[in-house]
């Protein structure tokens, strides 16, 4: 791939936006590509200095842009792909929001919106990413139905392997009280 001032600013746009999913996702990560990672982001914050010294410094656009700029880039690229391809064999995703459509999303904020829909929330008991009090927090705000269930002895993927058939039933009894007939 070569960089020139043309589309210096596309290759650009597309890496900050890679990264940018990749860094929501690390925290599904094995260890070996966290470590990956953190010399991606050296390389990242390496690659971010040049291409802007390249900006600054490309008159012509039809001239390349520096060998070390171009070098990182490919990297970077081939890097990310590395990580998702990993990442999908590790711990497949597949129908996971993508961030155009995650970013914007804040469920929390969302049902604030309207006190009368039918809340239930369905939390592991050793969540290891956070979101229990928030959630908790969450469901004793709220006006409208509301349901809380906290599996004993899971983890947070848990809810998707040993306790998926609890989850479904506990989803299939809830839907049914408050969605069936509407």
């Amino acid at each position: 791939m070569k960089i020139s001032k043309e589309n210096l600013a596309e290759v650009w746009t597309k890496l900050r936006q890679e990264r940018d999913e990749w860094r929501v996702k690390m925290h599904l990560s094995t260890m070996e590509a966290k470590e990956e990672w953190d010399e991606l982001e050296k390389k990242w914050q390496r690659f971010e200095s040049k291409a802007t010294e390249a900006k600054d410094q490309v008159v012509d656009a039809s001239r390349e842009v520096g060998e070390g700029v171009e070098l990182i880039a490919k990297e970077l690229g081939a890097a990310y792909h590395r990580i998702r391809d990993g990442l999908r064999e590790s711990c497949p995703l597949n129908g996971a929001p993508i961030r155009a459509r995650f970013t914007p999303y804040v469920p929390s904020e969302a049902i604030k919106s309207n006190p009368d829909v039918a809340l239930q929330i369905v939390l592991a008991e050793e969540e290891q990413y956070g979101g229990n009090p928030r959630a908790i927090a969450l469901y004793e705000s709220h006006e409208g139905p509301k349901n809380l269930v906290i599996i004993p002895g899971i983890e947070h993927y848990d809810i998707y392997r040993g306790a998926s058939e609890q989850a479904h039933g506990l989803a299939q009894v809830w839907f049914d009280r408050h969605l069936k007939g509407m």
